[in-house]
């Protein structure tokens, strides 16, 4: 009387094994298929991270710039950063720690980044002329972005 249900549920346990089994090969053929686009997309795309002769990420040349960018992705952001995925035998921007640290740049870059603007004696004539330069020197106009 017990062998009757006991090879029920091995046989339920079967049918649900082999669910599972299909159900993850399935998803791996879609991560799979998600790392492929990424690798297309990331050729295409051609951006690559810069090391040093030491195999050490830099930023402008420097190791100090690239552990400053780390530390907003670290620390600011708590971002995990997967130190394999930083691989200087690899530079190509193709993995989530170096889309990331791509992020980072930018954020760094544009909150702690200085711009130099060099103005003329005509372009500050012009701008008293046309009144959008105040007295005490502030610019009163429109300032263009970088319109490449």
């Amino acid at each position: 009387m017990l062998k009757k249900p006991l090879g029920l549920l091995g046989i339920f346990m079967i049918i649900v094994g082999i669910g599972y089994f299909v159900g993850a090969g399935v998803a791996y053929s879609k991560v799979q298929g998600g790392y492929d686009s990424l690798q297309s997309f990331s050729e295409v795309q051609n951006v690559e991270l810069s090391y040093n002769e030491d195999g050490e990420l830099v930023d402008r040349g420097t190791v100090e710039g690239a552990q400053a960018i780390m530390v907003l992705l670290e620390e600011d952001w708590n971002f995990p950063v997967v130190d394999g995925d930083l691989d200087p035998n690899d530079p190509l921007v193709n993995t989530a720690t170096e889309y990331m640290y791509q992020m980072a740049t930018i954020a760094h870059h544009t909150l702690d980044g200085t711009q130099v603007i060099v103005l003329t004696d005509d372009d500050i004539t012009a701008a008293i002329a046309s009144e959008k330069l105040g007295p005490d020197g502030t610019y009163n106009g429109v300032v263009v972005a970088y319109q490449g």
